[in-house]
């Protein structure tokens, strides 16, 4: 009928399993954050220089103190420094990311395509004339 030891194998397959699930989604952050700062670095890294320099130096910094923070004192909370290196880090890459964004920008045309592309005597005209009103 019913057992107590399948209850408990049914409970600590199901925490296993919620244990591997977060495991995985940890995995799958932590991949497309390197691949975020990556990508970021690769593309805005000649033109701005320093502040992914100031960002990558406060990652490491963070981290080399963490390191020695735990080696002297031992406390368990000095790894929380290295966490926010990192979260310094991704912000950074974020701001950059986030200012040099082209999403709100015009297009991208030269004056010729801008005159000999649009219609010239049409309502839309960017220069309002003055017309008077017609009488009926």
């Amino acid at each position: 009928m019913f057992d107590i030891d399948d209850l408990g194998d049914s409970v600590v397959s199901a925490l296993l399993v919620l244990v591997l699930l977060l495991l995985l989604l940890a995995a799958f952050l932590v991949v497309t954050a390197v691949l975020y700062v990556v990508r970021t670095w690769a593309k805005y890294y000649p033109e701005h220089r320093t502040p992914l320099l100031i960002a990558l130096a406060v990652c490491i910094g963070s981290f080399v103190g963490s390191a020695l923070l735990y080696r002297l004192t031992a406390v368990d909370w000095s790894f929380a420094l290295g966490a926010l290196g990192i979260g310094w880090m991704l912000l950074t890459c974020l701001v950059v990311d986030l200012r040099n964004r082209e999403t709100l920008l015009p297009e991208k045309t030269n004056l010729i395509h801008a005159v000999l592309h649009s219609p010239w005597w049409s309502e839309e005209s960017p220069v309002e004339t003055e017309r008077e009103p017609v009488a009926a």
